[in-house]
């Protein structure tokens, strides 16, 4: 079985629960797939829930959280609806609201009965340029005290020793499981090609037959060399 189906099942699994006071984290290497997987496969595959999507790159205060949550909780889309806010970037969080000054969590409960149903995925958690205690502690509000559904994506290995001290910390109480997302050489090589930017229907099939028929060189290549960043391969082929 392949590791996307085993991962596949394990979030299925844990987003029919009734129940969940924990949060589930995909891990990764960079540009294997993960936001990929996420956009392209969990989603569309759970035509009745409702996924909000943030990227947590960049954001380091509670202020500028909470701003993020204010501005895009609108933006909360349904399966139909996730490629226009993958575009955008819109940032969509949930509602709870924090006291930047005290960086505490608001002892008013801000999510409505309506936003719990939502599933909440935080991608890029080791670009967070803040505390990571406090992210992982609003977080921990979220699926502790509201039984919010939770997914964390990042990068374990590309995690600093402050913010991996902090993580290892909070872990235990806030990220029940942690799976370990790879992809193998035909996906990885597949999904770059889906990126490419290509002048015309013959352009896309000319260069797919020329992977196709190359396929065991390139995969040898791409070992040697160490590579499985989807983005870097796309860039390669474009």
């Amino acid at each position: 079985m392949a590791v996307s189906d085993c991962i596949s099942g394990a979030i299925n699994a844990y987003l029919d629960r009734d129940n969940t006071q924990y949060a589930i984290m995909m891990d990764g290497v960079w540009g294997v797939g993960k936001t990929h997987f996420i956009m392209h496969s969990l989603i569309p595959s759970r035509a009745k829930t409702q996924f909000a999507y943030v990227s947590l790159f960049g954001l380091k205060t509670l202020h500028e959280l909470e701003t993020q949550i204010q501005e895009s909780t609108r933006y909360v889309s349904s399966v139909p609806e996730m490629n226009f806010l993958q575009k955008n970037e819109k940032q969509v969080v949930g509602g709870h609201c924090f006291s930047s000054s005290q960086q505490e969590v608001s002892t008013t409960p801000q999510i409505t009965k309506s936003r719990q149903s939502i599933v909440i995925c935080f991608d890029d958690l080791e670009r967070w340029c803040g505390d990571l205690a406090v992210c992982l502690s609003y977080i921990n509000r979220l699926v502790e005290h509201q039984n919010q559904k939770c997914i964390l994506i990042g990068n374990l290995d590309a995690m600093s020793a402050k913010a991996i001290g902090a993580f290892s910390k909070a872990r235990d109480k806030t990220i029940r499981y942690i799976y370990r997302y790879e992809s193998d050489y035909h996906t990885i090589l597949d999904i770059s090609l889906d990126l490419v930017d290509y002048g015309n229907r013959n352009s896309r099939m000319f260069l797919r037959s020329i992977v196709e028929a190359n396929f065991s060189s390139l995969e040898r290549f791409f070992e040697q060399i160490s590579v499985r960043n989807i983005r870097i391969i796309a860039d390669v082929f474009q």
